[in-house]
């Protein structure tokens, strides 16, 4: 990690202050052989704030999500804000550059455009204006046909990310150089799925240029696919999903996995479910836009709706909007896929097993 300027001016001042030097860069005012607590920071950086005036929810460790999306806007590569950040994946570090509504899509665009890849990738150069340009028609054109936005991100970034490894102009992108651009990113350590995504975003785009007539073929073909097995489903035992229950002790908790277990829910669609979605007459859910944006109903079981309705007494007043399920630790923050994720990692390694979220739907398909 890198320190900037300012930053080391003032480690410098700090260093000469601190007299007789202690062992701790930080550390602790009442015990000074021992480095200060994270608890401590906390409470200082709510002191600034409240002297700040900033009424905002922060935490120390929204300085780092800061500081990502300061990078990201200057341009920096994302592969090099995962390794500054010390993100496992660079899916993690994805969502830094889709802090963005829709009214500001041309920021990220252009932020996103800016991003060398070389470092890691290849020595090429950088997109010229006529690929740019083709990318952005192409991620209009799914947006008019109303893809998720997670896709539109995901697409534009592995079109990016290909061009700029692979800098020729469009009509002259060949079998080979795909070829090579993916066996580069497959010695990376990529995971064939998040190839053949990369691979499927390129198809697509070449055949839109195809259909403008600025190309007259596609170079992406099925050789290019990564052979892969089909394994069956992971579910969970009885016995599994038996020790897991017995380790989930909140209400609201109880109320949202076992909804994945009774109704086959996916965590995305647990954590958008809102109020009026349920139906107590008839005792199901209307799923709105789920995945591939469908609707469904699911019906409910009589334990689910018994734990629902736990739930729900316990639900904060001023939880946000309308949401079933809310943030234990901000109310007023919405529930994130992440922390309903991490909560299912904490309940599975108390209960002795590994399990997702996504394995509770696999349970209730099979039975």
């Amino acid at each position: 990690m890198y320190v900037s300027p300012d930053l080391e001016k003032v480690l410098r001042q700090w260093r000469r202050a601190q007299w007789p030097p202690m062992p701790w860069l930080f550390p602790r005012s009442s015990t000074p052989a021992a480095p200060v607590s994270v608890r401590s920071i906390q409470r200082v950086m709510a002191r600034y704030l409240k002297a700040a005036g900033i009424t905002k929810a922060c935490s120390p460790h929204t300085l780092r999500h800061t500081v990502a999306t300061q990078l990201l806007n200057a341009g920096t590569a994302l592969e090099v804000v995962k390794e500054l950040m010390g993100h496992r994946s660079i899916t993690l570090t994805l969502r830094y550059a889709q802090v963005y509504d829709t009214t500001k899509r041309t920021q990220d665009t252009q932020a996103m455009a800016q991003i060398e890849p070389r470092q890691a990738l290849s020595g090429g150069e950088t997109m010229d204006d006529t690929i740019r340009q083709a990318i952005d028609g192409f991620r209009a054109s799914l947006e008019r046909r109303h893809y998720a936005a997670h896709t539109l991100a995901r697409s534009t970034l592995d079109l990016q990310l290909f061009f700029a490894a692979c800098p020729q102009p469009l009509a002259q992108v060949s079998f080979r150089d795909v070829e090579q651009v993916m066996d580069r990113q497959y010695h990376q350590g990529l995971a064939p799925t998040t190839l053949h995504r990369r691979l499927h975003a390129l198809q697509q785009f070449f055949d839109s240029l195809i259909e403008q007539r600025r190309v007259i073929g596609n170079p992406v073909t099925p050789s290019h696919m990564v052979r892969r097995g089909r394994p069956l489903p992971k579910a969970l035992s009885q016995d599994q999903v038996q020790r897991l229950c017995a380790q989930i002790h909140h209400p609201m908790d109880q109320a949202l996995f076992l909804l994945m277990l009774r109704c086959g829910l996916r965590v995305s669609e647990v954590v958008h479910l809102q109020m009026e979605h349920i139906d107590w007459t008839q005792q199901a859910l209307q799923i709105v836009q789920g995945k591939g944006r469908k609707d469904r109903r699911v019906s409910i079981s009589p334990d689910a709706v018994t734990s629902l309705q736990a739930c729900l007494t316990l639900r904060p007043a001023h939880a946000m909007g309308t949401y079933v399920f809310w943030n234990q630790k901000r109310p007023h923050w919405p529930l994130s896929i992440t922390a309903v994720q991490k909560k299912m990692e904490r309940y599975a390694q108390a209960a002795g097993s590994k399990a997702s979220c996504h394995w509770l739907r696999h349970p209730f398909a099979s039975n």
